[in-house]
């Protein structure tokens, strides 16, 4: 996948109205014989972050590299780590209606 980035002060005044609508937390979906093939909307900072990792070769390399090492060598469980970090092991309550 490419990503390509635009400037909006570039765009045709109606491509810059269909963009500034998205921007309004608009989702709008193009479907091709009943079926979706695009969605356009906005995103977060969390998600922008989320589809560059999703999307970097070498990040993704690097955790299959990590997953082929845990194969090989084994993991640790997470309570392993909080005890040789020290940290706190999470309670969580559960919250019965009355």
């Amino acid at each position: 996948m490419v990503v390509k980035r635009i400037n909006l002060e570039e765009c045709d005044v109606a491509i810059r109205r269909f963009i500034e609508s998205l921007m309004k937390n608009e989702v709008i979906i193009f479907a091709k014989n009943g079926e979706v093939q695009y969605v356009l909307g906005g995103i977060d900072d969390f998600e922008w972050e989320v589809f560059a990792l999703g999307h970097n070769q070498e990040f993704l390399n690097y955790l299959n590299q990590a997953r082929q090492r845990g194969k090989k060598e084994g993991t640790i469980p997470i309570a392993e780590v909080r005890r040789r970090l020290d940290i706190p092991v999470e309670t969580r309550e559960v919250l019965v209606p009355a």
